[in-house]
């Protein structure tokens, strides 16, 4: 401090030290900030996502009891409310669990033939099922995959 007379005053320096400390503790505090509504952004769209993948998988272990079983292939969509800003993906594949016997020769006939390997199918298939939640209002778009297996039973449905 300088003191002019009964005066005091801050001289120049001092004032450029405080304004130099004040804006590197400004600059973290700014930067935490930012860390912390990523951090935010991160937790609403796992909580978000969660669900929504729930939700879905309860709808197509729904199906699959309905129909007995997921037929192999793809979808997709979006979500409807205040979820719009999510889409999802389903891909449902039949898992081979043996290997099935090739028949050599033709003496049977083509028809004969069918109706034998269609006979030594199994009755009971799996089907692996993933469910994906895409958020599309991020960038880039962050995503969120769920599988399961469904017991596929022929003849029931049929």
């Amino acid at each position: 401090m300088l003191r002019i007379g009964n005066e005091r005053a801050f001289t120049l320096i001092e004032v450029l030290a405080a304004v130099v400390i004040l804006s590197v503790g400004l600059t973290g505090v700014i930067r935490a900030y930012g860390a912390l509504m990523n951090g935010i952004d991160a937790a609403r769209f796992s909580v978000d996502t969660s669900y929504l993948l729930k939700e879905k998988m309860s709808d197509i272990e729904r199906e699959a009891i309905e129909n007995c079983g997921i037929p192999p292939g793809t979808g997709s969509g979006t979500f409807d409310g205040k979820h719009a800003a999510f889409g999802w993906e389903t891909e449902a594949a039949e898992v081979m669990i043996g290997k099935d016997k090739e028949k050599e020769g033709n003496e049977k006939g083509e028809k004969a033939a069918e109706k034998e390997k269609e006979a030594e199918r199994p009755k009971e298939t799996l089907s692996k099922v993933r469910v994906s939640v895409i958020g599309t209002a991020f960038t880039p778009h962050r995503r969120s995959d769920m599988y399961t297996y469904v017991v596929n039973v022929r003849g029931r449905s049929e």
